[in-house]
């Protein structure tokens, strides 16, 4: 108990200096968290606080082996959400969905849901009045209906209290820290996932039964996720990964596209994206051209292509 109690006092302290020094991107978090933005940085140290002290008030635990396994399922359940939610607004479940409300560009994957933020978004303007205006799901939560947000909101609330009871020392308050943070950010095929997943079968080394059960789920998330992604790709792309396509469902996007290097197609966009990074930056090119634009409105989607990550 002394050493959660360590841990929680710790992460505290590290949130306020990171809230009160640390600059709004941090590179080396995003080797943890597959995002190193200052608010997913501090999202994670509550996690941490929250699990900490919070396992020092909760005496009798269910059993390490429901719990565990309950945590690595709940965010596979994340990306089926997304599929679902893509599926009801006449989106292809797996394409990535974007949307641009005027304020913010935020998508939606089946391989990196942002659905858990969104849920916790609607949550908190719903229940606590809280307006939020950053990249946090706000602008999926005007765009997906009310009882997939619903559904995922209990499945981020029942990870949150998994975390709890599943914290029994500082390495696994780390591991259900960075599993939880997989629900709510990013999925089952995300690296907070993977990391969590191989922490919790360290986490059990004495026990080799338990601990090859976790394994299998830590080498089932990359695998998983680039089996599916090939999948997607062929379906998408046939032999050819060297582009990426993007269709337009709503709004203007004709001007953006062509200054960004965009080339219309057959009905889509073709984008002469190579990589992760190059992806990156064009979707933040694209936000900032709508910004000045003064574009009000805007949905499209592109489609998975496992070769921008190889």
């Amino acid at each position: 108990m002394r050493w959660n109690l360590t841990v929680g006092v710790t992460a505290l302290a590290l949130i306020l200096l990171v809230t009160a020094l640390a600059p709004s991107y941090i590179p080396a978090a995003c080797l943890l968290l597959e995002g190193g933005s200052r608010p997913k940085l501090v999202a994670f140290l509550g996690l941490l606080t929250a699990f900490s002290l919070g396992s020092a008030v909760v005496r009798k635990r269910p059993d390490p082996l429901i719990t565990s396994l309950l945590l690595l399922v709940l965010p596979f359940t994340s990306n089926l959400l997304h599929c679902v939610a893509a599926k009801s607004i006449g989106v292809p479940p797996g394409s990535e969905f974007f949307v641009f409300n005027g304020r913010v560009l935020e998508g939606d994957s089946p391989l990196h849901t942002h659905i858990g933020k969104a849920a916790l978004t609607w949550a908190l303007e719903r229940v606590c009045r809280i307006s939020l205006y950053i990249h946090c799901g706000m602008s999926l939560v005007e765009t997906y209906p009310t009882y997939v947000l619903a559904a995922e909101f209990v499945v981020v609330s029942l990870s949150v209290l998994l975390g709890v009871f599943n914290t029994r020392d500082p390495l696994s308050c780390l591991a259900s820290s960075l599993l939880v943070l997989s629900s709510i950010d990013g999925g089952a095929f995300s690296l907070p996932y993977v990391h969590g997943s191989w922490l919790l079968a360290l986490r059990y080394v004495r026990e080799p039964e338990l601990m090859i059960i976790l394994l299998w789920f830590a080498a089932l998330s990359p695998y998983c996720k680039l089996v599916l992604g090939t999948l997607l790709t062929h379906a998408y792309y046939g032999e050819r990964w060297d582009s990426v396509r993007l269709q337009v469902l709503a709004g203007p996007l004709d001007g953006p596209l062509k200054s960004l290097g965009g080339v219309r197609c057959d009905g889509y966009y073709v984008l002469p994206v190579r990589s992760c990074a190059e992806w990156k930056e064009f979707l933040r090119n694209l936000e900032d051209s709508l910004r000045r634009s003064k574009v009000r409105w805007v949905a499209f989607c592109t489609f998975p292509n496992m070769a921008m990550y190889l």
